[in-house]
């Protein structure tokens, strides 16, 4: 499912992010590459509105999720949800973080438990 919202959102990453950073590349979900893949240094992914069906049913559950990498290894990953105002990051070395707050991964870890959303 693709919306205008998600055009309109996909245009100003791609725009504020090559206006800051123009040798970089960027791959979007909603568009085709932007930059020159093949010599960039640093390539960015996006996708401007991630859970598109609910953003357009007006549920809570879709996010803005951004990834920068330098010559194929992560710098940082980005999970914004606007509706609860809440930024989960990741940065490469530095640990996660919600919002400013560092979060603390818990010492035992059972996956089959969880739920993931896609």
């Amino acid at each position: 499912m693709l919306t205008s919202a998600d055009l309109i959102v996909d245009e100003y990453l791609k725009r504020s992010i090559s206006n800051i950073f123009p040798s970089d590349t960027i791959f979007s979900e909603e568009s085709s590459v932007y930059g020159i893949a093949d010599t960039s240094e640093y390539t960015w992914i996006i996708d401007p509105i991630d859970g598109t069906h609910s953003f357009s049913t007006g549920v809570f559950g879709w996010c803005i999720s951004i990834a920068a990498f330098k010559k194929g290894s992560i710098l940082f990953g980005l999970i914004y949800d606007p509706i609860r105002k809440e930024c989960f990051s990741a940065y490469h070395g530095q640990g996660a973080f919600l919002n400013s707050t560092r979060l603390l991964a818990k010492s035992h870890q059972f996956l089959e438990h969880d739920l993931y959303p896609t």
